[in-house]
């Protein structure tokens, strides 16, 4: 077969411009498989005692904030595990600026960040999940409890606060 100089000219363009796009596709693959591998919600309940998932929207809709309990360590602790979405996604946001207030009777008996030495300081979550170790406050009282989240600070920025509330019964 001859091949006139304008279609051999041609084919070695489709020739260097097949391998060009294939490299780029295998690359945005491999880009969104890590994404995704290491930002869903999955992650986040592993480990609950019983799978309980209960979710609230700030209340300037900044953030989805997740809570679920977890298995207790021993007799005089109780968990919790926090995480926050990016509002109508199913991906975590990372870097979250935050507090984890208990109140019963409308009286607070716990706040996460005294427990650090620096009780005006947020906790910070870096992956977009963090486990609350609860160590100062008997939960075998029986009752209604309030968990409030106030959010300080989403990727190094401070937002005017925002909070989300959950009612617990023990």
């Amino acid at each position: 077969m001859i091949l006139s100089r304008n279609n051999d000219n041609c084919l070695q363009d489709h020739v260097k411009i097949a391998p060009t796009t294939a490299m780029l596709v295998l690359t945005i693959i491999l880009i969104t498989t890590i994404h995704n591998s290491n930002t869903s919600i999955p992650a986040f309940a592993s480990n609950n005692n019983n799978g309980t998932v209960l979710r609230s929207l700030t209340n300037g809709s900044s953030l989805e904030v997740l809570l679920a309990p977890l298995p207790n360590t021993a007799d005089e602790e109780t968990q919790f595990r926090v995480g926050f979405l990016q509002p109508n996604k199913t991906e975590l946001q990372e870097h979250v600026d935050f507090n984890f207030i208990v109140l019963k009777n409308g009286k607070e008996v716990f706040r996460a960040s005294n427990q650090t030495g620096q009780p005006n300081v947020p906790l910070h979550s870096i992956p977009g999940t963090m486990d609350i170790p609860i160590f100062a406050y008997d939960f075998q009282k029986t009752g209604e409890y309030t968990i409030k989240i106030p959010v300080f600070g989403i990727l190094f920025n401070p937002i005017q606060p925002e909070e989300s509330e959950f009612r617990i019964r023990y």
